[in-house]
Formats: C-alpha cells, structure tokens, sequence
C-alpha cells in the first residue's frame, strides 16, 4: 500500500484540482486520489464547493443577459452595452472564476491546518463508520440495542464542528417518513413530553453532520433501539 501524501504534495494536489489545472477526472488526479484517502475527502468537498460556485457564476451571467436584453431607459444604453459584454464574456479555458479561486484558497488554508494538527497527534483515532471530513467521524453514542431510555440520544463527532446536526426517528416497522425530525446545535438531542408519547417501543433513528451550506458533511450514521430488553 502506498504511504499517504506529505503535507506539500496535498496542498499542490487540492489547490491543482480547485483551478482547474488538474482534470479531477483524469487518469493522473485518479491515480493520486487512489493513494491518499485524507486528499479524496478533502477534494471531495473541495469540489462540491467549486461546482457550487460555478453554478452561481453561471446563474450570474444568465440574470446579467436577461438584463441586457431589456428595453433600454433613456440614458442607459451605456449601462446596458456593460451588461451584454459581461454577460457573454467567458471564462479563459481550464481557468476557474476569481471568485472561485478565493473560495479555494480559503478552504486550502483550512486543510493545511488540518493536516498540520493531524500531524501534530501522536496516535491519529481510528475513524468511526461515518464519513471522515477535517476531524473524527461521527459516531451513535446512544440509545442502541434492547432495553434502552428515549430520554436522550447522542453522538460524537469533531469537537471543532459548529454547522450543527440532522436527527431523524422513524418506527422500526416502517422507515418511510421519520416520526420526528429535528436540528440541533450539539451532539445531543431529548424529546419533549408530546414527542416521548409518539415514539413506539422499537425505533431506528439517524444523525448526520451538516456543512456551513446547511449540507451532509458527514453520516448519515444509525442504530436501532428498544425500550424492552428482548
């Protein structure tokens, strides 16, 4: 198995992928990828942003056409030739928008301290089975198994992560629409009185992580649980 990437080497990796430089569908980004699964995480999220970023530079333009087409007032015909030249002006091939390349460099300064206090650790902890993303994985801490209180239910994750958390209970005899559904800041959640009354004896309930963009960052993770201990 290959050894993973020095520090340098992933920050060259991200910051190639995030201007385009490197095809991340290309056989070289492949074959880098393959080798390090701390830069496939990272480039996974670091390119969902750029095609977030993309998508709202491509929406731009389309407001910005739709503008230029408009019957113009008197005086604006120069305000107007602005729009239509910004509005079909386009991109250098394989380079990315400014405001793309911000955006990159701001997340590649999170990764290179991520990987600077990953390195820092004598023994790195052992990932959960949730996603791993800038920190530990997410993980059900409780209720799990027969003979369980409803009281609480909690998880663990990255103690830096400050985006909060999806919750969702279903019936253990039909995972169609979650009973309860909620967000929370913390890694716990308790129902309320009217909630505890509408949860069955037997649930399956899951948590995920969400990013700054109110996406899944992490999980979803999930256990069963009962309240009587057959």
């Amino acid at each position: 198995m290959s050894s993973p990437l020095h520090s340098h080497d992933h920050d060259a990796l991200l910051q190639a992928l995030a201007t385009g430089e490197l095809d991340p569908d290309g056989e070289r980004a492949r074959a880098e990828l393959a080798r390090c699964a701390e830069c496939r995480a990272q480039a996974e999220v670091l390119l969902a942003r750029v095609r977030r970023l993309e998508a709202a530079a491509a929406e731009q333009r389309r407001e910005l056409a739709a503008a230029a087409a408009l019957e113009s007032a008197p005086g604006e015909d120069r305000v107007d030739a602005l729009l239509a030249s910004l509005a079909e002006a386009e991109p250098r091939p394989r380079r990315r928008p400014r405001m793309v390349q911000l955006a990159a460099a701001a997340l590649l300064l999170v990764a290179a301290g991520w990987w600077l206090a990953r390195g820092a650790r004598e023994e790195p902890r052992a990932p959960g089975p949730g996603a791993e993303y800038l920190g530990t994985g997410l993980e059900i801490v409780g209720p799990s198994g027969p003979g369980q209180s409803f009281d609480r239910f909690s998880w663990s994750y990255d103690p830096r992560h400050e985006y909060g958390f999806a919750l969702r209970i279903y019936s253990a005899n039909d995972s169609g629409l979650p009973l309860i559904e909620e967000q929370t800041q913390t890694p716990e959640w308790s129902p309320s009185p009217d909630q505890s009354e509408r949860l069955p004896d037997r649930i399956m309930w899951e948590v995920e992580a969400l990013d700054a963009f109110g996406e899944v960052e992490s999980g979803p993770v999930s256990a069963s649980a009962s309240r009587s201990s057959d």
